[in-house]
């Protein structure tokens, strides 16, 4: 679970814009718990969002120069070993929001 959560607050800090915002937010729930962990980088196309949940895959070149890629397709896989819900949402004024909910047993749109 702490790899879950460092790697999203990596990927936050990485993918930010200089003065910009991350917000990490926790709150249990009737069926678990829930970690939300957003950012105020680059906009990021809505299409792109599932791409950026595989292996190797990062939103632009010129982002950030020693990242592998690795960080979401990471927390997905964490999050399916868990039964967790991943939802990763591209917010129209730039950045991620992402949320997982552990113990609902049922995965979001992003867990596949």
């Amino acid at each position: 679970m702490a790899s879950l959560v460092a790697n999203l607050v990596d990927n936050a800090v990485r993918h930010n814009t200089p003065g910009g915002r991350i917000e990490v937010t926790t709150a249990t729930t009737g069926a678990g718990g829930l970690v939300r962990v957003w950012n105020t980088g680059p906009v990021v196309p809505a299409g792109e969002v599932e791409r950026l949940l595989q292996p190797f895959q990062r939103a632009g070149r010129d982002r950030v120069a020693d990242s592998h890629g690795l960080g979401l397709a990471i927390v997905r896989a964490i999050a399916r070993a868990h039964g967790a819900a991943l939802n990763v949402t591209a917010r129209p004024e730039g950045g991620l929001d992402i949320e997982v909910a552990f113990g609902c047993g049922t995965g979001g749109p992003n867990s596949r």
